[in-house]
């Protein structure tokens, strides 16, 4: 399951995600966002994973890259931390930033809350 929450007060989009994580939510997660009227178009989100298992492989991630394209058109920018604990969730999390190719999102991986929010605050 994939929430998310504009926190106005930290102007970060709060989202986290729990359970099995597939392909399909991701992108419905993201098609999603236009939708949200209160966003900011310098996007700053926050996704925390400590808690999710994802069903897809390094093979998918470009499907994600296809989600996130259409977004790049409603926002200036987006920027995107991630917080990740687990080997698998954390591997694929970094071949997708090591594979990021679009100049408006920023996508870094982090094991922490606190470092992840201090990297966003820096935009």
């Amino acid at each position: 399951m994939i929430q998310a929450e504009f926190n106005e007060t930290k102007g970060i989009l709060e989202t986290i995600l729990t359970g099995v994580i597939t392909i399909k939510e991701i992108k419905e997660y993201y098609a999603s966002l236009p939708s949200m009227n209160n966003l900011p178009k310098r996007l700053k989100v926050l996704i925390d994973s400590n808690n999710a298992r994802y069903q897809f492989t390094d093979a998918d991630l470009k499907l994600i890259s296809e989600s996130v394209l259409p977004l790049l058109g409603h926002f200036e920018v987006i920027i995107e931390a991630i917080i990740e604990s687990s080997p698998y969730e954390t591997e694929l999390a970094f071949l997708y930033e090591k594979r990021n190719e679009m100049k408006n999102l920023r996508f870094r991986v982090f094991s922490s809350k606190d470092t992840a929010c201090i990297w966003l605050n820096t935009f």
